[in-house]
């Protein structure tokens, strides 16, 4: 992540949503920026003995649902064997966006990158 002059690494954890130019950060991620990967990734393996995987990825699908409810999408969003998972104009619902989530990781990207409020 580019931060003025310098170059610095900040966990996924502090990222709410991401876009081609832009990141959004939760308010305490300035505090957690780091300058080395080595301090990222034992950061990480640590966490990962902690916390199950599992209950991870579910407050991120919590989160992801959170930030597109009721959002509307740009355009046609299609899963990788070309069926059309969202149409353009929808307004997303919960169920929407849990269908995006089961696409797959690239399809919610997409999602998310089309999107208007």
């Amino acid at each position: 992540m580019q931060t003025g002059e310098s170059e610095t690494i900040l966990s996924a954890d502090f990222v709410m949503t991401y876009g081609k130019d832009i990141v959004v950060v939760e308010e305490e991620a300035p505090g957690h920026f780091l300058d080395d990967p080595e301090e990222l990734l034992k950061k990480e393996e640590k966490e990962d003995l902690e916390q199950p995987g599992e209950a991870g990825m579910e407050a991120l699908r919590a989160k992801q649902v959170e930030l597109l409810k009721g959002k509307k999408a740009s355009k046609d969003i299609y899963a990788g064997n070309g069926e059309r998972v969202i149409t353009a104009g929808t307004v997303l619902s919960e169920e929407d966006i849990k269908r995006a989530q089961e696409a797959g990781p690239g399809v919610l990207v997409e999602l998310s990158m089309h999107v208007d409020e």
